[in-house]
This record gives C-alpha cells, sequence and structure tokens, in this order.
C-alpha cells in the first residue's frame, strides 16, 4: 500500500493568511521600488518563491520569513502578522525589538546582510563540526 502523499508545511497554513502575507510582501516590495530579483538577492531567497510567497501558494519558512523582514526593513511580526505585537505591550515595558534595534543602528543594511550571512556561514560550521564530534 503506497504512503499517503503529504502537502508542504507551507500549505498547511490557512490559504487567508498566506494571501495576507504574499499581499504584505508585494506591498512593501513596490513601495521600496524593488523588482522581485532584488528583493531576492537581498533576502537570499530564490526569485521563484518570492512570486510564489506573494501569489499566496507558499508561505515562506521561518529562516525565509526572518530574512525577508530584514532585506525588507520591518519587524517580523509586522510583516507576518501585519501589526506589531509591541503595539499592545504596556507603556514603559520593555520593546521585545530592542536589542534588535540597537544592533541596526550599528551600520547600513548591507552591512547588517553581511553580518547575518556571516552567522549563518559560522552556524553552519558549528553544526558540521560538532555532528563530526559524535
Amino acid at each position: 500500500m503506497p504512503a499517503a502523499k503529504r502537502s508542504p508545511r507551507s500549505r498547511q497554513i490557512p490559504e487567508a493568511e498566506r494571501r495576507a502575507l504574499g499581499s504584505r510582501l508585494f506591498q512593501r516590495r513596490r513601495d521600496l521600488g524593488w523588482t522581485q530579483r532584488h528583493l531576492a538577492e537581498r533576502a537570499l531567497i530564490a526569485f521563484r518563491r518570492i512570486s510564489r510567497f506573494e501569489n499566496g501558494r507558499t508561505a515562506p519558512n521561518l529562516p525565509e520569513a526572518i530574512r525577508l523582514a530584514s532585506a525588507l526593513e520591518v519587524s517580523l511580526d509586522r510583516l507576518v502578522l501585519g501589526h506589531q505585537l509591541d503595539s499592545a505591550a504596556p507603556k514603559g515595558a520593555p520593546s521585545l525589538f530592542e536589542p534588535i534595534a540597537e544592533i541596526e543602528k550599528l551600520g547600513t543594511a548591507e552591512e547588517f546582510a553581511t553580518l547575518a550571512e556571516l552567522f549563518r556561514t559560522l552556524l553552519v560550521g558549528y553544526r558540521v563540526t560538532r555532528g563530526m564530534g559524535k
């Protein structure tokens, strides 16, 4: 008996939510005057996936969503939910994004992207090294 065919995890996200996220991606990209290719290059994602995200056919996984938010210079919660979670926080409460905002003030978006790529490379190296030690 053949195994049941599983749908991709991104299809498990309700269609309405995928379309809303796609609409926010499209609008922000257009506001910046970028092509799908330009966004794909900045977020290190295949440009065909950008089209699939914007059309609501699939949703980005977490690492892709983080890179998209960073490339588009919006918070992850604003990109995914359409609003910032901090807006509901009581006055005087520390922001969840203060550490990220401080890091982003240290350089340009390009420098931040380079730093993010460096961390990804180090993480892959760490995983490989850690796996070899077992």
